[in-house]
């Protein structure tokens, strides 16, 4: 019993730290973002569209490193592939997203400029 709740306490432990490490990027990224924003006048729309643009094409750019025998992927696990294709499938449909929601309502564009 004593066992199950150090192995329980120690999950929880991790994935508070997990979700600690979540929320630090999250802010990050939105105060990265504002301050883009504000340094170059313009709306907040711009400035995210502008970085998922860049995440989507770093990762398209460096998919190669996670195919079986790549740099990330040298013992040519398929889980490491499927993942990363996973993740950029999500970039583009979180990209896809972004832009439907800025032409379906132009005047998100007026928040932050």
């Amino acid at each position: 019993m004593i066992m199950l709740a150090m192995v329980t306490s120690t999950a929880v432990h991790g994935m508070g730290l997990q979700l600690a490490r979540l929320a630090l990027s999250v802010f990050g990224v939105v105060a990265i973002a504002r301050l883009l924003s504000w340094l170059w006048q313009v709306p907040y729309a711009t400035t995210a569209l502008g970085l998922s643009a860049l995440v989507l094409l770093g990762h398209v750019l460096t998919l190669d490193d996670d195919m079986p025998g790549g740099w990330c992927n040298p013992e040519g696990q398929a889980g490491i592939w499927r993942t990363s294709l996973m993740l950029l499938a999500a970039k583009f449909v979180w990209l896809g997203a972004l832009i439907t929601v800025i032409v379906q309502y132009p005047g998100i564009k007026a928040y932050g400029a």
